[in-house]
């Protein structure tokens, strides 16, 4: 995590330097056309296309829990499976014909997946995980200030991502 978070600030911070004020949300698009940046583009489309099957998919066993097995006792389960499946299908469709900027599903997508799987869900499990009594103390402190900070984070987050749109 520290390593990640110094090159993800070591970044941020050349490149608005090297930008300026002119520095767009996308910062591929500050420089150009070239074989290298084009290829970087071309990984950030396959990246974004790999994660929209893994979305659906976590959406619709997510949804199909909250049912419950005894829903899709009642209901044919393959029915209720294929019915989720073309109703998310169908959303994303829209929120992509809905939102000329890519940035803003990114900002909002990263805020609101990003930081709590890396914060908030590895807070809460060290917390809850602790040894019991003033050994487990110390794990459950920094447990909590993870998930708290995560979700702050989150918050702080998904404020910048609509915000600067």
């Amino acid at each position: 995590m520290g390593i990640i978070t110094t090159v993800y600030v070591v970044l941020g911070l050349t490149t608005y330097n090297t930008f300026g004020a002119d520095l767009q949300a996308n910062f591929l698009g500050n420089y150009g056309n070239n074989i290298v940046i084009d290829l970087a583009r071309l990984f950030i489309i396959i990246s974004v296309a790999l994660l929209f099957p893994l979305t659906i998919f976590t959406a619709r066993a997510s949804i199909m829990s909250i049912l419950g097995p005894n829903f899709l006792k009642e209901f044919n389960s393959k029915r209720v499976f294929l019915t989720i499946t073309l109703l998310l299908v169908a959303f994303a469709f829209v929120v992509a014909i809905s939102v000329a900027n890519l940035n803003v599903i990114l900002g909002v997508g990263g805020a609101l997946s990003t930081v709590p799987i890396t914060l908030v869900l590895p807070g809460s499990y060290t917390a809850s995980l602790a040894k019991e009594g003033p050994a487990g103390d110390g794990d459950r402190r920094k447990g909590r200030l993870a998930m708290y900070s995560g979700y702050v984070l989150t918050f702080l987050c998904l404020y910048g991502a609509l915000a600067m749109q």
